[in-house]
């Protein structure tokens, strides 16, 4: 129940981050985030943002995912930051 718990409160966080950073544009939140190299701000908070908000939505259900796939919802989640975070950091260099 607990570790339950902590994924729900995790998911929830970073869910709240992503929101701030996708949608109110909240690009301190961003780690190494220089005004100066971006060219489009708006596009950076969307692409990271929406990752940080899928990222909890995954987070928060993974209890859930645990009891009904079982272990190989552990390998799904760790598939999807994996690849997750190459795709962002790739994307994000035209930005």
């Amino acid at each position: 129940m607990l570790e339950q718990l902590i994924f729900l409160f995790s998911g929830l966080m970073l869910i709240i981050l992503g929101y701030l950073i996708a949608f109110k544009k909240k690009m301190c939140l961003i780690s190494g985030y220089n005004e100066n190299k971006v060219k489009n701000k708006h596009g950076l908070a969307k692409l990271v943002g929406y990752f940080t908000i899928i990222l909890g939505l995954m987070t928060a259900i993974m209890p859930i995912l645990i009891q009904y796939i079982g272990e190989h919802a552990i390998w799904i989640f760790s598939f999807v930051i994996i690849g997750g975070s190459i795709l962002v950091i790739l994307k994000a260099q035209k930005y």
